[in-house]
């Protein structure tokens, strides 16, 4: 029972086909020397033949690199539709909605906080100064710009959570864990697509 026969690849089709045309070539040069020595009987026939023969190793030539042509652009078609797909999905996965809203999301969260930080500024502040007035137990220390209350284990000082020192704190540590050398933008709000996507919406 013999062995089913492996198909070849277009690469392995052309590269027996070159084979083939340079054996034949080879042939034709030995019969051409032949003549060329005088011995033309016997190299006539073969010599023939041998053109012949190497026409049809021309023509599997040209039709195996036809072959590998085709089998090339069929990669690069199933590439592109693949790379397409891929990038469709993950590009939709990220698209500006989405964008948008996790943006919307993080500012409210970002306001949420600094409106809490300026809520206990100014309680510190406050409050520091009427319990100063009061000799207040609760009052640790009031002098120079600085202002510490003590309440049920918690100390609250003042500066330390300004509006201003927690947004720079939030960006400082946002920057290192993303590794940004450069937080400056080219890119000014009114122009970013996020903000012109929102306020879109909100014409709506």
């Amino acid at each position: 029972m013999s062995e089913q026969q492996v198909e070849q690849t277009p690469h392995e089709q052309l590269a027996d086909a070159r084979a083939e045309l340079d054996e034949l070539q080879g042939l034709i040069d030995g019969l051409e020397d032949q003549v060329r020595e005088g011995d033309e009987r016997e190299a006539q026939m073969r010599l023939g033949e041998a053109f012949g023969l190497k026409r049809l190793a021309s023509l599997r030539r040209e039709a195996a690199e036809r072959k590998v042509a085709r089998a090339e652009e069929q990669r690069r078609e199933q590439e592109r539709q693949e790379t397409e797909t891929l990038a469709a999905t993950e590009l939709l996965a990220v698209s500006l909605p989405r964008v948008a809203e996790l943006y919307r999301q993080a500012s409210e969260a970002v306001n949420a906080l600094l409106d809490v930080c300026e809520v206990r500024e100014r309680a510190v502040h406050d409050y520091g100064q009427k319990l100063h007035e009061l000799g207040s137990e609760h009052l640790l220390y009031r002098g120079e710009g600085r202002t510490v209350l003590a309440f049920a284990g918690e100390t609250f000082e003042n500066h330390h959570f300004s509006p201003r020192m927690m947004l720079a704190l939030l960006f400082e540590q946002t920057r290192r864990a993303r590794k940004i050398s450069d937080m400056n933008s080219r890119t000014t709000p009114d122009t970013h697509p996020v903000l012109r996507y929102l306020e879109a919406g909100e014409e709506l």
